[in-house]
Order: C-alpha cells, then sequence, then structure tokens
C-alpha cells in the first residue's frame, strides 16, 4: 500500500458522515476501538502502520465498517420517520376529537328533532 493512500485511508479527517459531529459518541469510540486494534489496516503494508495480511481479512473488516456507516446513517432515517409518524398521529388525534364533537352535536341535534316530531304528532293526534 502506498504511503499517501494509507494517510488518506486511515489517519486523515474525512467528511464521511461517520465521522460527522452529530454522529453518535458510542459509534465514534467503537470505531476508534476498531482502528486502533489494528482492524483497519489488517492488509496494509506493516511499514505504514499495517499488519500486512491477507486482502480478504482487510475486505471482510471494509465490510463490517461499512455496514456499521449504513447502520448509523439509517438510523438518523428511523428518527426522522418516527417523527412524521408522531406528527400524522397527533393530527389523526385532532381529526378524531372533531368527528366525536361533531357525532355529539348532531346525536343532541337529532334527540331535539325526534322530540319535536313526536310534540307534532301529539298534535295530529289530539286534533
Amino acid at each position: 500500500t502506498h504511503p499517501a493512500v494509507y494517510d488518506a485511508m486511515f489517519t486523515r479527517a474525512t467528511t464521511l458522515r461517520f465521522a460527522a459531529d452529530e454522529t453518535p459518541a458510542s459509534l465514534t469510540s467503537a470505531f476508534d476501538q476498531l482502528r486502533d486494534g489494528g482492524w483497519t489496516g489488517l492488509d496494509c503494508d506493516p511499514a505504514f502502520g499495517g499488519q500486512g495480511m491477507p486482502h480478504l481479512l482487510g475486505s471482510a473488516t471494509g465490510e463490517i465498517s461499512h455496514n456499521v456507516q449504513e447502520a448509523a446513517s439509517r438510523t438518523g432515517e428511523v428518527a426522522a420517520n418516527m417523527e412524521t409518524m408522531a406528527r400524522a398521529m397527533s393530527s389523526v388525534t385532532d381529526t378524531t376529537l372533531r368527528v366525536r364533537e361533531s357525532t355529539s352535536e348532531v346525536n343532541r341535534d337529532a334527540a331535539q328533532l325526534r322530540q319535536a316530531v313526536d310534540a307534532f304528532l301529539k298534535q295530529l293526534q289530539a286534533a
């Protein structure tokens, strides 16, 4: 592995969301432990901080790292979806309350109408 490539991949700051300020501290800590344990440089030349292992091992740990990053980004999507669901549920609750109020009003009006019809029918029978 070329030293500049190793430096760019493992020691320089990155603009990936995985290394963003909003990345959960627990995720950053987990990646730090992965890196400090040498897992990110398994297949890199030992002269540049790697372990010189077969590339297959580096590919496997790279896939693990990628999956952790993907899971972290999906966590943000889940949180946003939960907020959307909470707003929708609030709207449904408001609508349900309005329907309940309207139903109560219709029931009151129906009871008054029933009384008026009953009174009218009694007057007809009396006449």
